[in-house]
């Protein structure tokens, strides 16, 4: 299987370091700029399904993705952003002062970094065998790819969420039946080059 992995474009409250989480995000005219080079991008490539978080923004950079494509698509719950609970909406560096270091920290109503991760593997399970051969798109978020690209690559739980995601950042990983999956592109964003 080749696993084509992007973040949606860029949102207001990306630009405004505003936790999302599972709040739907706007995209700006910027992100509306990168979904179309990102489109643009992955034109050519051999597409045989797209599987969208079901969040706005995602959503969005899916449909634009597939305008390109015949392929099927799908939104699922299943590749949401992390859930931050009762500190979506809140900046960034507020919360960085609240947070609890650790993989296991969940925020009230959220859900901690080691849950993503069983979410990502979960998530991996379920799509692998069915989609053995294939091609497949997933369109996600910045935590959510950083926890299945550091699965996929061998990384623990604090070391992937480290893992760069630029707005729609393209990775490539070959998926092995031998779990030696191989990165061809991470958080590649040359599309974005005249931006």
């Amino acid at each position: 299987m080749k696993l084509i992995l992007v973040r949606h474009g860029e949102t207001e409250e990306n630009s405004n370091m505003i936790i999302q989480g599972h709040i739907p995000g706007k995209l700006t005219k910027r992100g509306l700029e990168q979904i179309s080079k990102l489109a643009l991008r992955l034109k050519d490539e051999p597409i045989d399904i797209i599987i969208s978080s079901d969040l706005e923004r995602a959503k969005r950079t899916a449909q634009e993705i597939s305008k390109f494509h015949k392929a099927q698509m799908v939104f699922s719950k299943d590749v949401r952003e992390k859930n931050y609970g009762i500190y979506e909406g809140m900046h960034v560096l507020k919360y960085k002062r609240i947070m609890k270091p650790g993989p296991e920290w969940q925020p009230e109503g959220g859900e901690s970094y080691q849950q993503v991760r069983k979410r990502a593997i979960h998530f991996f399970h379920t799509i692998f065998p069915k989609y053995k051969g294939k091609n497949v798109v997933v369109v996600s978020h910045g935590g959510f790819n950083r926890q299945l690209l550091g699965f996929l690559l061998g990384k623990d739980v604090m070391a992937s969420k480290e893992i760069i995601q630029n707005n729609t950042a393209v990775n490539i990983i070959e998926i092995k039946d031998d779990g030696n999956h191989k990165a061809k592109l991470i958080n590649c964003t040359k599309h974005l080059a005249n931006l």
